[in-house]
């Protein structure tokens, strides 16, 4: 089973230190944050739809490209990528025993799609630590009472959801989870009332910036910046916002070669 595994993590490895090739992380997850980064703050662009589908995780890793370029970015998705899996260990260790924590990790490791997903900056493994580690807070309220784990239960969800918006689908889950436990539980109305309030504000907050260049200022030194940082990206004067067609030149796939340093911005 050890052996299965690490030979998983490595497949899983070779392809994390690979160019990146995925359609997604080259048209929005690290597409956008090079333009920001280029920018030098968070930008609308009207031109370019998927920049609208940039989320909390996008912005991650638009750090890491700042720091040293789209291979930060995928080193630092197959790290999660290793939380994730240590994450369900957590969750069956605690529901059943140690043994099947790591028979159910070696099942989750040597799934084809989590090791495809390991080696591409994609942001499905962030949302699957968030909620697994949600449920295992929630579980450790649920034996312990202790009021601080259902806060950490909230800002996991939360997290998740700012992450990816239908992770609301598990959100929603443990929301219905958490009422039946407080309808059922013994604790007075005031106590209930007090977890339920934590667990709103704390979500609430953990969310992240969902859509961040619906955020920003929409003035008209913003429009210029973004159109400039296409004019240099791209050579071309902005056409009105049409964002397939600014992928059918093939533009996106450009988005991330010359992302490196602060230094190169």
């Amino acid at each position: 089973m050890l052996l299965l595994t690490s030979l998983a993590l490595l497949a899983s490895l070779v392809w994390a230190v690979a160019p990146e090739t995925a359609y997604d992380s080259l048209n929005y997850h690290l597409a956008v944050p090079r333009f920001y980064l280029e920018a030098g703050g968070i930008i609308d662009l009207p031109y370019f739809f998927h920049s609208y589908f940039a989320h909390l995780q996008d912005h991650f890793y638009g750090l890491c490209m700042a720091l040293q370029g789209e291979m930060a970015a995928k080193l630092a998705n197959f790290v999660i990528a290793i939380a994730s899996g240590a994450a369900v260990y957590c969750l069956g260790r605690m529901v059943f025993t140690p043994r099947v924590g790591l028979w159910a990790a070696a099942l989750y490791f040597t799934t084809p799609l989590i090791g495809s997903l390991a080696g591409t900056t994609y942001t499905d493994l962030t949302v699957a630590v968030f909620l697994t580690m949600a449920v295992v807070a929630l579980l450790r309220w649920q034996r312990s009472k202790q009021q601080g784990w259902m806060v950490v239960c909230a800002v996991f969800a939360g997290g998740a959801v700012g992450v990816k918006l239908n992770a609301m689908y598990g959100v929603i889950g443990l929301g219905l989870v958490i009422a039946i436990l407080l309808l059922r539980g013994a604790e007075s109305s005031r106590e209930k009332a007090a977890v339920s309030a934590d667990v709103w504000h704390a979500g609430r907050g953990n969310r992240g910036p969902l859509v961040p260049s619906r955020v920003c200022l929409h003035g008209k030194s913003d429009v210029s910046i973004a159109e400039r940082s296409f004019q240099k990206s791209t050579g071309q004067s902005r056409e009105p916002a049409h964002g397939f067609e600014f992928l059918r030149r093939g533009h996106s796939a450009k988005c991330v070669d010359r992302v490196a340093r602060p230094s190169d911005i």
